[in-house]
């Protein structure tokens, strides 16, 4: 009895440890990823704020949508005002 309640208990941790590495490797993967979207937002506004680069160009750069970077525009040309 003693032996079969340690061996529940190894095997208990050891998917909890999976579980937690697997956890971690998501979270990171999922902060990166929104880490990478939000520096192509800051690249966008930057181009968009001193440059006179197109929209389309900004897009083909940034890899975000026209309609994002439409609406980016308006965004910050109401924030000039």
């Amino acid at each position: 009895y003693w032996l079969n309640d340690v061996l529940i208990r190894s095997e208990n941790k050891r998917h909890f440890m999976e579980g937690s590495i697997e956890g971690s490797k998501k979270g990171f993967i999922k902060g990166s990823k929104k880490g990478a979207k939000g520096k192509q937002y800051e690249i966008a506004k930057n181009l968009l704020k001193n440059t006179n680069t197109s929209l389309k160009d900004i897009s083909d750069c940034t890899g975000l949508s026209l309609d994002v970077i439409n609406k980016l525009s308006k965004t910050i040309k109401c924030n000039d005002l």
